[in-house]
């Protein structure tokens, strides 16, 4: 599988959903719970050299030593009760320093009771066998000369270590280690090994200085948890016991394990230990070893210390007596998650290692690369059980030998189906430079993609380490799984191997260490292990970077909105620009953007693309990642003070700048408003305008630009304003909405861009704090996550607000709350703010969350002047909507002038409402309307809109006095059956068009006959298809594609239900299985036509997968509906696997008449691993110059284009484009004929 097949998985969704994702939203399709995959610890094979060299003795400083108590200023007077601590892999050679009261805490507080066997060893007594750890030995004045050493003792830890914060911005939080901690730190320490092993004791004092602390009670840690209800509310501070008996499927474990997977990985130190660390060799003494025993001692105790991780051990063959005999190397041990028993288990193979083989690198690092990638074992036969010692012991077999639960069936058993990482690692320790190691060179050079040119001196390890880390090492397991490789050079003889091990190790994606001592060795793996751990904080991915194809057109250009899904309520986004050149969507190079998936090929140079984030600074592609070029790496480049930020916060809700002073001046009681304590408002707002005021990239600069300052546009499709300029240089203005709060317009200057200015209403504020502390697994936060639309009033091409000119942008939020927002954008460069309506008030009581993106158009009120526009709008959505249809918000269309944003009218079931049309509308409606000028003069006069119980409203604005507008159900397509309850989140798309029906009638003359006539019956067409957004992964509803005809043309005042409504399915024809295109094959197209069509009043078809649903509005050009449509995966690969599976998306173009195919390609064409938008129209030229009317947002398009060209049909039955050489579509609006025929008696 190549990276390609990685990046397939855009959109792509997953139903096991835990507790922390309660309400159905569509992100369903991106996230996954972080808590269903901690504690599948990074899988580590260690090769370990067991060289004949390995024999040698070095003169070396003594061991640590648990029961020795060594001098020095570690345990000097406060620093006696101290733990101390580093963080992450560079800490390890930055020890705290033993004066400054930084990075220690005092040992009463640490309840991380995993941690006490490896610092403080676990003892027995010599006589009567009890058993206690070395901290309670000492603190009871107990005797070691009493005990023996059972395990552990190494004096230093590894874990991922939390803090709990009882006060300030983060109260009653787990959090990472303050790098500030000293002995006064009274907040309890906890680790994630405690949670994973469901280890409830808690062995440290909450509040613990000088001893005087409350102790902690058994429990699994919690951030503020509150359990019961009135009298019986408790709040869990920061522990809470959970059910011994289900503990695995309970919340607070989860929550705990998630909590703690996503915090800094620390390694803890006595003071003891750091005193022999850091004392000289003639102090803590020297001994005489072979570098075996240094090896194994350091393997030993690293293995002991380090939590988390699932090791494997792997060998030299003997490779003797020359090349081509007992060649390579074997697994002594396969990776596995350990229990106790089982770590010893491993810890005794180390201790069984002789040193008696050859140095066969490469050919070693082949068989783990085969062992990883579950092919068959090739070396690894070649082991103790049949290889004789071959110096001078022949009767001796070299062990230990293989591992025989590593394979099955002469194939290795990959360790990668055991858990939810697709990285795993080696960590090669060797003492000197290969020898007899050339057996494995073809295979490596002919791996597909190997690139021979990296070997060293010859040798191959570094070809092959190179190829692990940037190809698929597994290619049956889904997505793209690497092997990331750390070479360590023990010992003076490795000094000649360095070149080849350092190499391996940067183009093995990790890193070289350098060893002449056992301290250095130990500390070399102990680095290599954390910076491990450190990288295995990101799974296999939940999602890749969405570009969801949100995208809108300008002249040639496209705008990408993308996002990144993370496991808290922060989602990172970007917006990318490429453009259309000869129907190809190319990037700044002229070269095809899209790649076989639909997404932006990595390789792609986007046109603001990034440049600053790539090494030695090279120019590099940006494609498909999300956090480089676009609008977030400009972002993250530019100055906090030099941004145009506002809010709505002046006198009357104007636009101020977004500043502490203008916040706190408009907004009353403002800490409270935030959720942060007095005092702590200016810099929660200073970090909303992007300041890295918490130094969140631990570079010493708090005044800087934060990186992730943009936010995802979930929903929001970027919109562009053209106000004008020359052809060579338009001024064009992109606006778009992000969950981080904000609106943002940009100025495209072509290769580069500017923002504007930002706005974030006073309704958000709330949001900010979540967003700034974004906990592992706190609920999603939506902002301005709606769609914008603008107004234009534009008299010669340029805007000019000398002429007259007017640009008014009208944005919502959708989920993020159920206001509506205009602003004068006249001058783009100063916005002023003109209304701003919000749901539940007086005159909008059914307005719900503002889903519902705005018609803009005008129409004829006795209200309103003719000339000023208005806004059209669906009531929106409730989240009681997401479990049921029903709900009491959400239901009805407001009708809003656009200049003032008061209400005009509206259509709704409330019944105290003036101004309003009463009609009994049960469902929400959250999406765009349709409008209707049906008579041609400029004005909206009919409105059509899809509702969540399946219904198609219709609206009629007939005249100019709004008393007479009246409203009715045109069709009701639901069911009371499960899989009946279909939903409309879409759009209804309005054809005009007509039917010419024929019909027999029968003669009376001389002799019967029968002639045929003909009618031509104008109607309405609403196209539209059905699907649950709320539930993108649900397979319950069967839905469908609907053409429904509405053949009451004439917009009126329908006082009484006119016959021609109620349509319901049994009215529509079944054009599943294209029936058209079989009867012409029977040479029956007559009979369907009279006995079939020109009964019904429209035409639906089956979507045929299960779950297939349609989840964005149709498009009808040329007489063909192009559809979209999403199938999730099947629920139990969903449930079974690590990866968030991806559904597929699909195009449908369909004759408008008869649903027959018009591609080539079929009824339908697979557009990627996503939900599909709509198709966006574009009208562009080919190669030769001809004007073409195509699509994109269509996948990887037509051959790669990223374009599909839009075709026309006939309207004749049976005859297609092709047939009749009219496939092309012309630029401008058609109306094309329906034929169907009727037998008249």
């Amino acid at each position: 599988m190549n990276i390609s097949k990685l990046a397939a998985y855009l959109s792509v969704s997953a139903a096991v959903l835990t507790s922390f994702y309660s309400g159905a939203e569509d992100i369903e399709l991106y996230v996954r719970n972080i808590a269903d995959r901690v504690g599948t610890a990074p899988q580590v094979m260690i090769i370990f050299d067991n060289s004949g060299s390995m024999r040698r003795s070095e003169s070396v400083r003594s061991s640590y030593d648990p029961t020795a108590s060594y001098p020095g200023r570690y345990t000097n007077g406060a620093n006696d009760r101290a733990v101390f601590f580093t963080i992450g892999a560079a800490g390890v050679a930055e020890l705290p320093d033993p004066v400054d009261d930084e990075r220690r805490f005092n040992e009463a507080i640490n309840a991380c009771n995993q941690s006490f066997i490896p610092l403080y060893g676990l003892w027995k007594h010599k006589s009567t066998g009890a058993e206690i750890n070395g901290y309670e030995l000492e603190q009871q004045g107990l005797n070691y000369a009493d005990y023996n050493l059972i395990e552990g003792g190494q004096g230093y830890y590894v874990d991922r270590v939390a803090e709990y914060y009882s006060s300030g911005q983060n109260k009653n939080t787990w959090r990472s280690l303050r790098e500030n901690n000293g002995m006064n730190a009274t907040d309890v320490m906890d680790c994630l090994k405690d949670i994973l092993e469901i280890d409830q004791n808690n062995p440290g004092e909450f509040g613990a200085q000088n001893g005087n602390g409350t102790p902690i009670s058994a429990g699994l840690p919690v951030n503020g948890m509150v359990t019961g209800n009135g009298n019986n509310r408790v709040v869990h501070t920061h522990y809470f016991v959970s059910d011994p008996n289900n503990i695995e499927n309970d919340a607070t474990y989860q929550s705990a394990k998630a909590t703690f997977a996503d915090v800094n990985v620390v390694t803890l130190y006595t003071g003891n230990y750091l005193n022999w660390k850091t004392a000289a060799d003639e102090d803590v003494g020297t001994t005489n070893r072979s570098r075996l025993d240094i090896a194994k001692d350091a393997i030993t105790s690293v293995i002991n210390a380090t939590s988390t991780v699932d090791f494997g051990l792997s060998l030299f063959n003997i490779n003797y007596p020359n090349e081509n005999n007992n060649d390579g190397g074997r697994i002594v041990s396969a990776i596995k998650n350990r229990t106790s028993a089982e770590t010893q288990t491993l810890l005794n193979t180390v201790n069984n290692i002789r040193a008696e083989t050859n140095t066969p690198l490469c050919e070693t690092m082949y068989e783990v690369y085969r062992y990883y990638a579950g092919l068959s074992v090739q070396y690894g036969n070649e082991n103790g059980s049949d290889v004789p010692y071959w110096l001078d012991h022949s009767d001796v077999y070299i062990q230990p030998g293989k591992d025989t639960s590593a394979e099955s069936g002469g194939n290795y058993i990959s360790p990668y189906g055991n858990n939810c990482r697709n990285e795993a690692y080696v960590v090669l320790i060797t003492d000197g430079y290969p020898t007899v190691d050339r057996n494995a060179d073809n295979a490596v050079a002919g791996l597909p993609g190997a690139i021979s040119s990296s070997r060293v001196d010859g040798n191959y390890l570094p070809v092959l380490s190179e190829w692990m880390y940037n190809h698929d090492v597994n290619t049956n397991l889904d997505g793209v799984q690497n092997v990331v490789s750390y070479t360590i050079g023990f010992g003076s003889d490795a000094l000649s191997a360095e070149p080849i091990l350092r190499a391996a190790a940067q183009k093995g994606g990790g890193e070289y260490y350098a060893a002449t001592d056992p301290d250095e060795l130990a500390s070399a793996l102990q680095q290599a292990l954390i910076s491990i751990l450190e990288q295995s904080a990101s799974f296999t991915s939940p999602s890749v970077a969405s570009n969801n194809f949100d995208r809108t057109r300008s002249l040639d250009n496209v705008y990408y909105s993308m996002f990144f899904p993370e496991d808290g309520p922060r989602w990172p986004g970007n917006l990318k620009k490429l453009v259309v050149t000869n129907n190809v969507i190319v990037d700044s190079n002229g070269l095809p953007a899209i790649d076989s998936n639909g997404n932006i090929a990595n390789t792609a140079f986007t046109f603001w693309g990034a440049t600053s984030n790539c090494e030695s600074g090279n120019v590099c592609a940006d494609g498909n990642d999300v956090n480089r070029g676009g609008v977030a790496e400009y972002l993250a480049n530019k100055s906090p003070a030099d941004r145009d930020i506002y809010s709505n916060v002046g006198p009357g809700g104007a636009l101020q700048n977004f500043t502490p002073a203008n916040v706190s001046s408009g907004v009353g009681n403002l800490a409270n408003v935030l959720g942060v304590a007095n005092g702590e408002e200016a810099e929660l707002i200073n970090w909303a305008r992007g300041q890295d005021v918490h130094d969140e990239d631990n570079d010493g600069n708090t005044s800087e630009m934060r990186l992730d300052v943009f936010g995802d546009p979930l929903h929001s499709k970027p919109l562009v304003i053209n106000y004008g300029g020359s052809a060579e240089n338009q001024d064009l203005r992109v606006v778009v909405g992000t969950n981080a709060g904000f609106l943002h317009m940009f100025d495209d200057n072509g290769s580069n861009l500017t923002e504007s200015w930002s706005f974030i209403p006073n309704s958000l504020f709330p949001n900010l704090d979540p967003l700034r502390d974004n906990l592992t697994n706190d609920a999603k936060v939506y902002g301005m996550d709606g769609s914008p639309v603008a107004y234009v009033k534009d008299v010669d091409g340029t805007v000019n607000a000398g002429d007259g000119d007017k640009v008014w942008l009208f944005a919502g939020m959708r989920r993020g709350g159920n206001q509506y927002f205009a602003f004068d954008v006249t001058s783009p460069d100063s916005p002023s703010m003109k209304w701003s309506i919000t749901g539940g008030s007086s005159d909008f009581p059914t307005l719900g969350q503002t889903w519902s993106q705005p018609i803009v158009g005008f129409i004829k009120a006795s209200q309103i002047d003719a000339s000023t526009p208005v806004l059209i709008f669906g009531a929106g959505y409730a989240s009681d909507s997401d479990s049921t249809g029903a709900t009491d918000t959400g239901r009805g269309i407001y009708i809003v002038n656009a200049d003032t944003g008061q209400r005009i009218w509206s259509f709704t079931p409330d019944t105290n409402l003036a101004n309003n049309t009463l009609v009994n509308i049960q469902d929400a409606i959250p999406a765009k309307v349709g409008a209707l000028d049906s008579d041609f003069d400029g004005y909206i006069d009919r409105i059509y809109a899809g509702d969540l119980g399946g219904n198609i409203w219709r609206m009629d604005l007939f005249g100019s006095d709004p008393t007479k507008w009246t409203a009715y159900q045109l069709a009701a397509l639901s069911g009371s059956d499960a899989a009946d309850k279909r939903k409309f989140f879409n759009e209804p798309t309005i054809v005009r068009t007509f039917i010419n029906v024929k019909k027999r009638v029968s003669v009376q003359s001389n002799e019967n006959s029968t002639i045929i006539v003909s009618k031509e019956v104008p109607y309405e067409g609403i196209v539209i298809g059905s699907g649950d957004r709320a539930h993108p992964n649900s397979s319950t509803v069967n839905d469908k594609l609907y053409v429904i005809q509405d053949r009451n043309i004439i917009t009126d005042s329908y006082t009484s239900t006119p016959s021609w409504s109620g349509i319901s399915e049994s009215d529509l024809f079944d054009m599943t299985g294209d029936p058209v295109q079989q009867s012409i094959a029977d040479d029956d197209l007559d009979s369907l036509l009279i006995d079939g069509l020109s009964t019904k009043k429209g035409w639906y078809i089956d979507l045929p997968r299960m779950g297939e649903k349609s989840l964005s509005a149709a498009r009808v050009i040329g007489g063909v509906a192009y559809f979209t449509s999403y199938t999730p995966p099947d629920s139990g690969v969903l449930a079974n696997s690590c990866t968030i599976k991806a559904g597929t998306g699909r195009l449908y173009a369909m004759d408008l008449s008869y649903g027959t195919q018009i591609y080539d390609w079929g009824t339908e064409m697979v557009v990627g691993n996503r939900i599909p938008d709509t198709p966006v129209t574009f009208a562009g030229e080919n190669e030769s110059g001809k004007s073409l009317l195509s699509f994109i947002g269509v996948g990887q398009g037509e051959n790669n284009t990223g374009v599909i060209e839009a075709k026309g049909s006939t309207g004749e039955p049976g005859q297609s484009c092709a047939d009749s050489n009219t496939c092309d579509v012309d630029f401008g609006l058609k109306t094309y004929k329906l034929h169907t025929k009727v037998e008249e008696k």
